[in-house]
């Protein structure tokens, strides 16, 4: 189940929880995602529908929670959720495959189905950003030593996505090092923070 709890910035008063959904499948990596545009609070997560399904919904800010779109036959162990404020990306991370699907705001219209950008790679977290209709998203890729594979070398990959579905080259970012932070946007650059691991 997913809930939201309100809390009143002036008075610190708190509401009762309220449901978003009983179809949620958790996992360890972080299978849900939210991220506010235009005073509204939306969310993504890893629905247990027969079949799989990411499910999308947004909550106003009168805190009542509109329409929800599932997006059948797609499961989903990691979520990232941004928007450039004139489209939502949603990427995430299945068995092997990384795929971004963009939607319009609000009444949740399918722009761009779910399309991969990365595949055959095992990945640990994951995130994005969106600039002037494209988005990068940010991997970081589970990998180890070749003289000891109990050593572990993850490394940092991205690749942008348009929302027409153009997709750039995919770049390796850094070796040896993890996600640690949700990537942000300062000016027209996109920057994430690492952290290091050296044996």
């Amino acid at each position: 189940y997913i809930y939201f709890i309100a809390i009143n910035s002036v008075t610190l008063s708190i509401n009762s929880p309220v449901q978003i959904s009983a179809n949620y499948t958790p996992s360890s990596g972080g299978a849900l995602d939210g991220v506010v545009f235009n005073n509204n609070l939306y969310i993504a997560w890893n629905g247990n529908d027969v079949g799989g399904a990411i499910r999308v919904t947004w909550i106003d800010l009168n805190l009542v929670q509109r329409n929800t779109l599932v997006v059948s036959g797609y499961s989903a162990s990691l979520i990232s959720l941004t928007s450039d404020g004139t489209y939502i990306f949603v990427s995430f991370y299945s068995g092997t495959t990384v795929s971004t699907m963009v939607l319009t705001p609000t009444q949740l219209l399918t722009v761009l189905s779910p399309t991969a950008i990365a595949t055959g790679v095992t990945v640990q977290n994951i995130t994005a950003s969106a600039i002037n209709g494209t988005a990068t998203v940010i991997f970081e890729i589970q990998n180890s030593y070749s003289y000891d594979g109990s050593i572990s070398s993850n490394y940092v990959e991205s690749r942008t996505i348009a929302a027409s579905g153009a997709l750039g080259s995919t770049i390796l970012l850094a070796r040896s090092v993890g996600l640690a932070s949700q990537s942000f946007v300062v000016g027209s650059s996109v920057y994430v923070l690492t952290a290091y691991n050296s044996p």
